[in-house]
């Protein structure tokens, strides 16, 4: 459960930093800014639960 789990956070960040550089190109608004800025925060603590996770299930 921990490898899919890992992907589809990956699969977030690189969503959200799409959706942010398309919004530079752009000069403005481009659709899914504001959800991928929530992510760009929300991805890293996610990503940081998980590894606890897997190395607290390691070390039993």
């Amino acid at each position: 459960m921990i490898i899919p789990l890992f992907f589809i956070i990956v699969g977030v960040l690189l969503n959200a930093i799409g959706h942010i550089m398309a919004s530079i190109y752009v000069g403005g608004y481009f659709s899914g800014l504001y959800t991928a800025l929530l992510y760009v925060v929300i991805g890293p603590i996610m990503m940081n639960r998980i590894l606890n996770e897997t190395r607290t299930m390691v070390m039993k």
